[in-house]
């Protein structure tokens, strides 16, 4: 979310964390597939106007809403490739779409395809794409005061646009008896701008000490999530120690 002047930031929290979620799945055949349910809270927070502090500042009100998950995946092998798939239909407590200040229901799917090659070199692509259920444009919203935060609320969920479609490209490539890898992922929309770059190296010191670094480079539109990441942009480094 942006910082704004005169905007202050209310977070409600869940006083119960009471979730459930169930999954069954198959492995070891020539397809392994699993269906699953979640019933809890979302991890992100809707967007909605509070209101106004007695100092004139006007209240961003954060809620985690509760939301329930169906998600079903399969997974199969066609000679050196890999082929999977997953499909989600997440339903939200704005179910009709009516309120702005919670997210729309929606679908979300991915299918992808790997291949790994005899010198220790993987290739890895996906194509996904988000369906807003009863679809409305926050940019329609006629209530000046309800209306910002809307737009931020559709966003920040990946709802500004009914529907939205992607893809992810990743190599990784191991050396030296697999103790050095390097790894470039990428992800890209297809139908506005907006995209992540993260090259990575990952170095077994020892058989106890792994040494990892790598940048993470967010760019695009302002109406995308990818967009609102670019402050985020930055190296990272890790040593992790196994005993």
């Amino acid at each position: 979310f942006p910082d704004q002047a005169g905007v202050s930031v209310d977070r409600d929290t869940p006083d119960s964390a009471r979730q459930w979620a169930i999954k069954l799945d198959q492995s070891g055949k020539a397809i392994d597939w699993s269906v699953s349910f979640f019933d809890g809270f979302d991890l992100t927070p809707d967007v909605s106007f509070g209101g106004v502090t007695p100092t004139g500042n006007l209240i961003a009100k954060f809620r985690h809403n509760r939301t329930r998950v169906f998600g079903a995946d399969a997974a199969t092998t066609l000679g050196a490739y890999r082929l999977a798939t997953e499909i989600a239909y997440t339903r939200t407590e704005d179910n009709g779409g009516g309120n702005p200040d919670i997210k729309n229901s929606h679908w979300y799917g991915i299918v992808g395809l790997e291949r790994s090659f005899a010198d220790n070199l993987t290739i890895n692509t996906q194509f996904f794409a988000r369906r807003v259920s009863h679809y409305s444009d926050p940019e329609d919203i006629a209530n000046p005061a309800v209306k910002p935060f809307a737009v931020q609320n559709a966003i920040l969920n990946n709802q500004y646009d009914k529907q939205q479609f992607g893809m992810t490209l990743r190599v990784a490539k191991k050396w030296f008896n697999e103790t050095l890898e390097g790894e470039l992922a990428g992800s890209l929309l297809l139908n506005r701008s907006g995209y992540l770059i993260r090259p990575k190296l990952i170095y077994a010191y020892t058989d106890n000490i792994k040494m990892i670094g790598g940048l993470e480079y967010f760019n695009g539109s302002d109406k995308t999530s990818y967009g609102r990441q670019d402050k985020n942009r930055g190296i990272f480094a890790e040593i992790r120690y196994f005993f």
